[in-house]
């Protein structure tokens, strides 16, 4: 028998193949990405360390003189940006000017989108006139916060506005104030009560320069009657004035921004530009004499 034959008859054995060869560094590197992922997902990033309180906290009185100090510095103020204004389910808005002499003087004069005239607001403290370039209509009644609302529904009256649009607020009659110190936010909260209306206000003061950023109306229930916000704050003449103010009465379910593209304060100004005085051509409507409706 030759050799080719005897291995041929030979019993033929399976043979296992061989595994692939495993690619190194592959699984370590998985794993240590899992162990990553459940650290993280184990132990959230601390938030960054609160800066360290003012050595001295203003008392509720130095915060309302600071106010106070700030109004009797401001004589008048001319503006330009837009005014918008939302209500329950209509919104408009509109480029324009915007003037004010203290204590009682306001002119709104706003254009549409091309630049023409579209209505005219002014008030000298005792009248309003409105001017509806459109319908060559001239409204003109009582300078009461009824009256006022008919173009903005805040339910304010003219001094009331006036302090709110230069950053400002009116204060509630009160007995008491109450300051704390939000330390994450950097603020310094104000809660003045007392009202015999059975309100109280809350403001926020921004530190470390004291700007006004926030102030709220409530009932005994704690519901809103009226918000103002500040933000955007520009140094014009020495005063901090915020660029952009949302006012808003939550119960009316109407909000009034306005948003400053420039202001000037402190001008040579008179009365001349808040004549109340219909112009020659138009149709003029009196507005009804009623009692002026109180603000919140």
């Amino acid at each position: 028998m030759t050799k080719s034959a005897a291995a041929s008859d030979r019993p033929v054995t399976a043979t296992r193949p061989r595994p692939a060869a495993r690619r190194p560094g592959r699984w370590p590197w998985c794993a240590g990405l899992l162990a990553v992922v459940v650290f993280l997902s184990g132990c959230p990033v601390k938030p960054p360390p609160l800066a360290p309180p003012p050595s001295v906290h203003p008392t509720a009185d130095k915060l309302i003189k600071r106010l106070t100090a700030r109004e009797r510095g401001l004589k008048n103020f001319w503006a330009k940006g837009e005014t918008l204004i939302k209500r329950a389910r209509e919104e408009a808005s509109a480029d324009g000017s915007l003037m004010g002499l203290y204590p009682d003087a306001l002119r709104l004069e706003l254009i549409d989108p091309v630049g023409r005239p579209r209505m005219t607001f002014t008030s000298d403290g005792k009248q309003i006139g409105l001017l509806v370039h459109s319908e060559a209509k001239f409204y003109i009644g009582p300078a009461t916060a009824r009256n006022l609302s008919r173009i903005l529904p805040l339910g304010l009256g003219i001094r009331e506005m006036l302090v709110l649009l230069t950053g400002g607020t009116p204060l509630i009659r009160h007995q008491y104030g109450r300051v704390d110190y939000l330390a994450r936010e950097r603020q310094y909260r104000l809660r003045l009560g007392g009202d015999p209306r059975g309100v109280y206000q809350v403001l926020w003061f921004a530190i470390p320069g004291l700007e006004l950023v926030r102030t709220e109306i409530l009932d005994r229930q704690s519901h809103v009657l009226f918000r103002a916000v500040f933000s955007k704050f520009r140094r014009i003449g020495g005063v901090a004035w915020p660029m952009h103010a949302v006012l808003a009465a939550p119960r009316r379910k109407v909000k009034v921004e306005f948003t400053y593209q420039w202001l000037k304060i402190n001008l040579a100004m008179n009365r001349r530009p808040f004549v109340v005085q219909a112009p020659a051509g138009v149709k003029v409507i009196h507005l009804k004499t009623g009692p002026s409706k109180p603000s919140p």
